[in-house]
């Protein structure tokens, strides 16, 4: 899922578009590696990339996440609630960084929520749960599992 990271080495590298994709994609790629070595032992574990994974209906999805967090208060709340106490202290004041982190949110929430309805039940992840995504899932009467690694 590394691809939304160019987001955010945009919003806190100060970084052109094309040159945060490349350290994204290549983060992504060495994380591929990893995972794939370590799973091996496990069946019916699939890895792929964030753009791998992009269909038409995670564009349609993230279209409504997007139309529903200016719509919706509660969930904009939640969008912004996503970000970590520093995260939120380094964009006060800047608006184009907040929302280019605002997007990479709304990214996540639609690719998970476009996995979900591809039959995927589970998320691992070092974060906690995401209320954002459990609120645009319920709105489609669907869930996540999510397992907190440290």
């Amino acid at each position: 899922m590394f691809y939304s990271l160019r987001l955010s080495l945009q919003a806190f590298k100060n970084i052109s578009e094309q040159e945060a994709e490349k350290i994204a994609l290549r983060e992504g790629e060495e994380l591929m590696r990893f995972l794939i070595h370590t799973t091996k032992q496990f069946r019916g574990v699939k890895i792929s990339s964030w753009k791998e994974s992009i269909d038409k209906n995670y564009y349609k999805l993230l279209s409504e996440v997007k139309v529903l967090e200016k719509k919706n208060k509660e969930f904009s709340r939640l969008v912004e609630g996503e970000f970590t106490e520093t995260v939120v202290s380094k964009l006060r004041k800047n608006i184009k960084k907040r929302e280019l982190s605002k997007n990479f949110i709304m990214e996540e929430i639609a690719m998970f929520a476009s996995l979900v309805l591809r039959g995927f039940s589970t998320r691992i992840s070092k974060y906690s749960r995401s209320k954002s995504i459990d609120f645009f899932l319920k709105g489609k009467n669907k869930n996540l599992d999510h397992i907190q690694i440290r």
